[in-house]
């Protein structure tokens, strides 16, 4: 075999091997755009096509498609919606699944599938469009702060299913007045809770972080509520769990009136922090009592 033969055999093999590797019957699909926004309903329209891309016109017909997709909940709990796997009817090839809609601005994955031919899309979601913002609102310690002790909160401007979106402005930095205020948080003692005064913000990309915050009373669960000047930007947080502080003191009652010489029984005591709140430590102390004889004073020498 010459040369020049030898050569031609091998391209040939070789573009052989090339189609076969393309020659898989696959679906196309699409999308009016490549990007989608969180909470529109789009449509994904399918075509069958060979392994050079060209329209399969004689794949007519009901057929039944699988639909599947990588989509994942909004971070406030919206679920996406994935038209059920079903019947779909083609026509020259081309069919139109209508009904998908995505909550969570991220990229997605749709794939598609009859059992044997097989299409992938990816959807690249965008936050919500419109002209609602809300604050994501998140204590320094995650919801979880002590009695007395301040905290900042970690703010981030989201759109109606939670999802980042930046400053509404379009720039990096924007600057807000804001306000602040407690739901439902209330006094213990002479302690009141403690939020900034109405002051300007700048956001970052959507996120600001800022305080000081204190709160005293552990029996109640409050949030923090924050706005801007126009109502345009609201937000309020989770409720905040507030653990009382460490044990700084403790409290029982004594008979009035004992027998000298007779063994007597203190009442309860019952130990708390600094700001009047049940202290919620545990297991056995060590108390020492003191004073005149007149009065009985407790202290607490925890182990």
């Amino acid at each position: 075999m010459s040369y020049t033969l030898q050569r031609a055999c091998i391209i040939l093999v070789l573009m052989l091997l090339s189609n076969a590797a393309v020659a898989a019957d696959s679906f196309r699909l699409l999308t009016l755009a490549a990007d989608t926004y969180a909470g529109a309903t789009f449509t994904v329209t399918v075509t069958a096509v060979t392994g050079t891309r060209s329209t399969i016109t004689t794949y007519a017909g009901d057929k039944f498609l699988y639909c599947t997709s990588t989509a994942s909940d909004s971070p406030n709990g919206r679920q996406p919606i994935i038209p059920l796997n079903g019947t779909q009817s083609f026509s020259s090839g081309t069919t139109a699944i209508h009904g998908f809609v995505l909550y969570n601005a991220t990229e997605t994955t749709i794939t598609v599938s009859d059992g044997t031919m097989i299409g992938t899309l990816s959807v690249n979601v965008q936050p919500y469009k419109g002209f609602e913002y809300y604050l994501d609102i998140v204590t320094q310690n995650h919801g979880i702060e002590t009695a007395g002790a301040d905290f900042k909160v970690d703010t981030t401007i989201v759109d109606v299913y939670g999802n980042p979106t930046g400053n509404p402005n379009g720039t990096s930095t924007q600057s807000v007045a804001i306000s602040c205020s407690f739901d439902d948080a209330t006094s213990i003692g002479a302690f009141s809770p403690k939020s900034p005064p109405q002051t300007n913000i700048t956001f970052t990309d959507g996120k600001a972080s800022f305080g000081t915050f204190t709160l005293y009373n552990a029996n109640e669960e409050p949030c923090i509520v924050i706005h801007d000047e126009f109502n345009f930007l609201t937000g309020t947080s989770s409720p905040i769990t507030v653990n009382a502080s460490a044990t700084a003191k403790l409290k029982f009652s004594a008979p009035g009136m004992v027998t000298a010489g007779s063994e007597f029984l203190l009442g309860t005591i019952t130990l708390y922090d600094n700001y009047g709140n049940t202290a919620t430590t545990s297991g056995p102390k060590s108390v020492k009592y003191h004073g005149p004889q007149s009065s009985i004073q407790g202290g607490i020498d925890p182990r």
